[in-house]
């Protein structure tokens, strides 16, 4: 193993991520790590922030922030430093954030083990979607958007939702129109 990439080794890989600056980020179950263009390696865990050091995914945002999730919380490295996120906006310090999806109109949603939701940024508060908004139990893994609907993959296989009822949905209603329009059958 080169020496730059030993503390990489025997780490569980559950991404990656290039960034605009050139950097090769990683995320593992040993922290988050950073190859810098001239070769360093650079790990971030608890002693840089994280409240735990299992990382499940990296994300640079459209407007290129980067996003870490964790198995205890939302961060972004900001600067050189970890920065926790949500705190004050409705995200749980606990929560598990098991994947990340960014909307075309900015908006941020977010998987999570806590209750088996989905979580809503609207760039000011966070809002769960979750049974009583006729979303299906699912510990996603992976959100993608397409042909107007919000797609998700995970433990439970795949649903996916009305993106057009997603803001009704944050506000207490139901993805879809005439408060149905969910696609697969929940589970109870």
């Amino acid at each position: 193993v080169p020496a730059a990439r030993a503390p990489l080794h025997g780490a569980q890989a559950n991404g990656t991520v290039r960034d605009r600056a050139g950097r090769r980020w990683f995320a593992t179950t040993q922290g988050l790590f950073v190859l810098h263009p001239d070769g360093r390696m650079q790990r971030y865990a608890e002693a840089q922030g994280l409240a735990d050091r299992r990382i499940r995914l990296v994300h640079e945002t459209g407007d290129g922030r980067l996003l870490v999730g964790s198995y205890r919380g939302l961060y972004e490295w900001r600067d050189g430093r970890i920065l926790p996120l949500g705190h004050d906006t409705g995200l749980g310090d606990a929560t598990m954030v098991t994947a990340f999806h960014e909307l075309d109109d900015g908006r941020w949603i977010i998987g999570s083990t806590e209750g088996e939701e989905l979580r809503l940024y609207d760039g000011q508060r966070w809002t769960r979607l979750g049974r009583d908004q006729g979303v299906p139990a699912n510990i996603a893994f992976h959100i993608a958007s397409a042909h107007g609907y919000l797609w998700v993959a995970g433990m439970r296989g795949v649903y996916r939702l009305p993106l057009a009822g997603l803001a009704e949905a944050a506000a207490g209603g139901r993805p879809g129109p005439g408060g149905g329009g969910i696609n697969c059958r929940a589970r109870p």
